[in-house]
């Protein structure tokens, strides 16, 4: 679900400020199904800009 991957997102940026200065190398995949991808990405964008 694209709140999911928000949620998992926001916790590995929270981390990232906290261990390493807010460094972080930030990869996505998704299955096959485009409509899910699209709000995937966009769920994942906001975790890393913190929205």
């Amino acid at each position: 679900m694209p709140r999911d991957y928000h949620a998992i997102n926001a916790a590995v940026v929270e981390r990232a400020d906290r261990w390493c200065a807010g460094r972080l190398v930030s990869v996505l995949e998704e299955g096959y199904d485009a409509n899910a991808m699209g709000a995937a990405v966009v769920q994942h964008l906001h975790a890393l800009v913190k929205l």
